[in-house]
């Protein structure tokens, strides 16, 4: 939104709610990483101002964009598809990723369960 050289104070204004809360709850974050891309303290403080806290730009308002990029062509890529080096780090993470283990009687009672509350649901809710 605005930034005030004299005071280093930086104003934001994110659309959605999620991204209020998380730039509230990472704002040390933000100060740092805008500082860092500056490559000096610029920034000190950041004011983050709540969802449709400011009008949002109207069409008559809105800068003429660049048009966007063709979307790629060709066939999608896959694991199959990937280049090596992809392959190579999901070789070594299935290496050395812990598999889930769960305990079979525990699954079994889960499956009985399941079960169960089926076919009570089904009488319930007969469907006519």
């Amino acid at each position: 939104m605005s930034y005030d050289p004299d005071s280093g104070r930086l104003t934001v204004c994110p659309e959605p709610t999620a991204l209020v809360t998380k730039a509230r709850l990472e704002q040390t974050r933000v100060v740092t990483a805008a500082n860092e891309a500056a490559g000096r303290t610029v920034v000190r403080a950041l004011r983050i101002l709540p969802p449709g806290a400011v009008p949002a730009p109207g069409p008559a308002d809105a800068v003429p964009a660049e048009p966007a990029p063709a979307a790629p062509t060709g066939p999608a890529r896959t694991r199959e598809t990937a280049c090596e080096g992809y392959r190579r780090v999901l070789a070594a993470h299935q290496e050395v990723a812990v598999p889930s283990w769960a305990d079979p009687a525990i699954a079994e009672a889960a499956e009985r369960q399941n079960r169960a509350m089926l076919g009570l649901s089904r009488r319930a809710f007969p469907r006519g």
